[in-house]
């Protein structure tokens, strides 16, 4: 009996799990373009409050289009529900701005305590620059939404759609000049904040390895990004293109979305999830006589 009593919780084990989680490490790649903005420069101590208006503004200092490589996001998240498809993620998000040289922009406000609106070339010969270089980033904590499409009978290829939404902090590194003025360059970890949303496809392969592509929009608010005398403000709306792929792990003993799986007459059917994952499902609930035990996974 007391084999018997032994192998029954074997096999039922699996569906007992009164938690379960995992976790996974993602590497994606941004293909976006910045847009126009109005940069707002504020000089209390030189009287100066103004605004830049319609600034063209590119990804490297020379105008060029960067690499894809270079524009990278790194994220970690955990799915916490039974069924595994909310998740919490943080993810990390760097990019660079240059204000494009040698351009006509507007110039709107109070220049030495006078009233002024004309324009002027913009261009590091006339004591002007602006940029956000390396370590600007938005740092996003999201909720993620996973809802299952398809898994083989082997566990070995499964689709998922994916949602994520969130916001957090904006960091800024600026390195500016303006009327011939430096400012001192520094990072800042209180300079905005962002808030973003993204959706799209997710292939997971052998259980653990996954390719994504998706679609995204972040919008940054700069609103204490320092330059001499003061800080200018401003905001930007990045729409994305992104593709990457990372690695999931279980964090549980017995989790169905890691089990392995076999081809044959009487297996688990093909479908979004294992059975006994399906929502709904109980922690508790009896395991299909059809189905392997945990030994064999």
């Amino acid at each position: 009996m007391a084999g018997s009593f032994g192998t029954t919780k074997a096999q039922v084990s699996v569906f007992q799990e009164t938690r379960r989680g995992s976790v996974y490490l993602g590497l994606d790649f941004n293909a976006f373009a910045l847009p126009t903005s109005d940069i707002h420069i504020f000089q209390r101590k030189l009287s100066n409050q103004y605004d830049l208006m319609s600034v063209k503004s590119d990804q490297t200092a020379d105008g060029t289009i960067p690499s894809p490589l270079k524009n990278y996001s790194l994220s970690i998240g955990y799915f916490v529900n039974y069924n595994q498809t909310w998740a919490i993620e943080v993810s990390y998000n760097p990019f660079n701005q240059y204000v494009t040289a040698n351009q006509t922009v507007r110039q709107k406000g109070y220049v030495n305590g006078y009233n002024v609106d004309t324009s002027f070339s913009f261009s590091k010969t006339a004591g002007n620059s602006y940029a956000l270089t390396s370590g600007t980033a938005a740092v996003q904590f999201n909720v993620v939404k996973r809802i299952p499409l398809y898994r083989n009978k082997e566990r070995s290829l499964s689709f998922d759609l994916f949602f994520k939404a969130g916001l957090g902090p904006a960091l800024a590194h600026p390195e500016n000049q303006l009327s011939g003025t430096n400012n001192v360059p520094a990072l800042s970890t209180t300079a905005g904040w962002n808030a973003d949303g993204s959706g799209g496809l997710r292939v997971m392969f052998r259980r653990h390895f996954f390719l994504e592509a998706y679609k995204k929009y972040s919008y940054i608010s700069f609103g204490n990004v320092l330059v001499n005398g003061g800080t200018a403000s401003q905001n930007l709306l990045l729409d994305a293109i992104s593709v990457g792929g990372g690695y999931f792990f279980p964090v549980t003993r017995f989790n169905p979305l890691f089990r392995k799986g076999v081809k044959r007459k009487h297996s688990l059917p093909n479908g979004p999830e294992p059975r006994g994952d399906i929502p709904g499902g109980m922690p508790n609930q009896q395991a299909p006589p059809e189905d392997l035990p945990p030994s064999a996974f």
